[in-house]
C-alpha cells in the first residue's frame, strides 16, 4: 500500500508535464509548421461569396426591441454579484435574468428554474426565454464582474449602450482575466478583433444569435468556440472585444456538469464542429484554435457585412442542411 501511494505523486508529476510538453510542441506546430496561407486563401474565397451574395438579404438596422440582455446562470443562492448586476443593468435600455440550474428556489433573483443542466444547455436554455426581445444578448458566468477601465458605478449599463450602439458587434466579449489573459492589460483602442477567448462572457447580436441557438453540441470547456470561430472567419470586423471594459472571474470554480447524460468532453465538442468544416486548411484552424487565439497571427480583416444574417451565410463554410 505504502508503495502504490508513493507511486501516485510521481504519475501525476508525469502526466501534468507530458501534457505541458503536448501544448508547447503543438504551439511550436502551430507558429512553425502550420499552412497558414491556405487558410487565408480559403477564407478570402468565402468572404468574396459572402460579399457577393448579400444583397439577397435585408440591410441590417435596429428595431424598436430594447438593446441588450445579460443572461447569467448558476446555484449560487442570492448572489452578491447578480445583486449587483441588476441594479446596474436592469435599466429602460437593458435587463438581467438569471437561471439557478441546481432549482433551488430560495433563490430570489433567479427567473428562471431547472435542473440536470450542463453547463452549454443552461445557456440555451436562457436564449430560448427571451430570443426575439432585444438586440443583444450577452451570456455571462454567475462569477463574473463587469467592470469600466476608467470608472465605476452606475456608467457601466450606459457606456456598454454606447459600443454596442456605435460598433454593432455581430459577436464579442470583453478583455477578461481568464484567457487570454495577455489582452488583460493592453493599449488597444476601444475595439480590437477577436479570435478566440474565454466563454465566461458572450455576445451575440440577436441575428447571430437566431442561427448560433441552441448550442450545436452540448458540453462546458470548448462547447461554444464553434461561434468564435464562425464569427471570426465570416465576420472578423464585427468579432470584437469591447476594450473599454474587463470581465474579472471572480472565483475559477471548475465546470460539474461532467457525469450529466448530455454532456460531452471538450474533444468530442471540438471533433464534432471540425468535422463539419468544409475546407481542410480551416478543419486544421480550428483544431488549433486555441494555439491561433494565442498567436500573434490574424486573418486579414475583411470588408463589413452589412446585411441581416441568415442560416444560408453559412452554407460555404459548414457541411449542416440549413
Amino acid at each position: 500500500m505504502r508503495l502504490t501511494k508513493r507511486l501516485k505523486i510521481p504519475i501525476n508529476i508525469c502526466k501534468k508535464s507530458i501534457n505541458r510538453i503536448v501544448s508547447f510542441l503543438r504551439i511550436i506546430k502551430f507558429n512553425l509548421i502550420f499552412p497558414f496561407f491556405e487558410s487565408e486563401k480559403e477564407v478570402n474565397v468565402i468572404r468574396r461569396k459572402l460579399i457577393k451574395n448579400q444583397s439577397n438579404s435585408e440591410n441590417f438596422s435596429f428595431t424598436n426591441k430594447k438593446l441588450f440582455c445579460i443572461l447569467e446562470q448558476g446555484n449560487a443562492i442570492n448572489n452578491e454579484l447578480t445583486l449587483k448586476r441588476k441594479k446596474i443593468f436592469d435599466t429602460e435600455f437593458s435587463d438581467v435574468k438569471r437561471l439557478n440550474w441546481e432549482n433551488n428556489k430560495d433563490d430570489e433573483l433567479a427567473d428562471f428554474f431547472s435542473t440536470n443542466m450542463c453547463w452549454s444547455e443552461g445557456r440555451s436554455f436562457l436564449y430560448e426565454k427571451v430570443k426575439g426581445k432585444y438586440e443583444f444578448y450577452i451570456f455571462i458566468d454567475d462569477d463574473i464582474d463587469i467592470k469600466l477601465v476608467n470608472g465605476s458605478g452606475s456608467d457601466v449599463a450606459k457606456s456598454l449602450k454606447k459600443q454596442l450602439i456605435k460598433y454593432q458587434p455581430i459577436h464579442g466579449s470583453i478583455p477578461n482575466n481568464a484567457w487570454p489573459k495577455k489582452y488583460f492589460y493592453n493599449n488597444f483602442e476601444d475595439i480590437f478583433i477577436m479570435k478566440g477567448g474565454d466563454l465566461c462572457l458572450q455576445i451575440f447580436r440577436d441575428d447571430f444569435a437566431s442561427i448560433m441557438f441552441p448550442t450545436w453540441k452540448h458540453g462546458s470547456g470548448s462547447s461554444m468556440w464553434y461561434c468564435q470561430f464562425i464569427a471570426h472567419i465570416l465576420f472578423p470586423s464585427q468579432s470584437l472585444y469591447l476594450n473599454n471594459f474587463r470581465a474579472i472571474n471572480t472565483r475559477h470554480d471548475p465546470h460539474n456538469d461532467f457525469e450529466l447524460n448530455n454532456y460531452s468532453k471538450p474533444k468530442e465538442v471540438i471533433n464534432y464542429f471540425e468535422n463539419k468544416i468544409k475546407q481542410k486548411s480551416l478543419k486544421s484552424l480550428f483544431n488549433y484554435w486555441f494555439e491561433y487565439s494565442m498567436s500573434e497571427r490574424i486573418l486579414d480583416k475583411g470588408k463589413k457585412f452589412k446585411n441581416r444574417l441568415t442560416l444560408s451565410l453559412l452554407n460555404e463554410l459548414i457541411e449542416k442542411e440549413f
